[in-house]
């Protein structure tokens, strides 16, 4: 196991970095698919604050590798981790855009529907 997937394993270490996130960040852009998807396969294991900070955390992820993971948050009952992940989502495709010059190819009509039903929905966005 790499250091960067042991840093988000750790649940304390997580929930704290929400409060002083850069060093998060900065373990959040080296993981790799299968870190991601490890963290999904332990998703249930852990608090829902942890879960609010891998959904932040994984929005520094390339879309490709998070977004399996950052749906999984979506469809969460809990309404901060919806937000958070559909917060994650739209950080990383305009981040994506603006580097490539493009939506990212994930992002599917069907998908791009949800995110915009989310965002209607919010309780926590105020359009």
């Amino acid at each position: 196991m790499n250091d960067y997937l042991s840093y988000f394993l750790d649940e304390k270490q997580v929930i704290d970095a929400l409060d002083f996130p850069d060093d998060g960040i900065e373990y959040a852009y080296m993981l790799q698919k299968e870190d991601l998807d490890y963290l999904l396969e332990v998703w249930d294991k852990y608090s829902s604050e942890w879960k609010v900070g891998i959904s932040y955390f994984a929005g520094c992820a390339p879309l490709i590798d998070s977004l399996n993971l950052l749906i999984h948050g979506l469809n969460d009952s809990h309404e901060e981790i919806k937000f958070q992940s559909l917060c994650s989502i739209l950080q990383s495709a305009a981040e994506e855009l603006e580097d490539f010059g493009e939506i990212p190819s994930i992002l599917n009509p069907l998908l791009i529907n949800r995110l915009l039903l989310e965002i209607r929905n919010s309780s926590q966005i105020h359009v």
